[in-house]
């Protein structure tokens, strides 16, 4: 799949435990940005590679790979939180955030 099924424009998009399954991850996610409306964002939340649970290792991509990623597909990154201990978190408008969910949920009310 190459797009998301979403029906019309969204103000967030969160990803959790699954960006490591998307194909073609740079197509998919450019392909959303048409989805996010002028001032939405994007919030992937993952793995940590030392995580001691969750995908295989060899599944698991680092926050920089993501950061890469996003950029390539036309996302800013907006910030980075480490704060969950087992997850990265990424964030961006439509031009990436990283850790609690007291914080996640602030930075989207901004």
């Amino acid at each position: 799949m190459d797009t998301a099924n979403l029906p019309e424009p969204v103000d967030v998009v969160l990803v959790v435990d699954t960006y490591h399954h998307i194909g073609n991850r740079t197509q998919y996610f450019a392909n959303l940005r048409s989805l996010l409306r002028p001032t939405g964002r994007l919030a992937i939340v993952d793995f940590k590679a030392d995580s001691p649970s969750g995908p295989p290792a060899h599944h698991r991509i680092s926050p920089e790979t993501v950061t890469e990623e996003l950029d390539a597909a036309g996302y800013l990154l907006m910030e980075t939180l480490q704060f969950l201990p087992r997850h990265n978190t990424t964030s961006s408008s439509e031009s990436v955030i990283r850790g609690n969910a007291a914080k996640l949920l602030e930075m989207f009310r901004r």
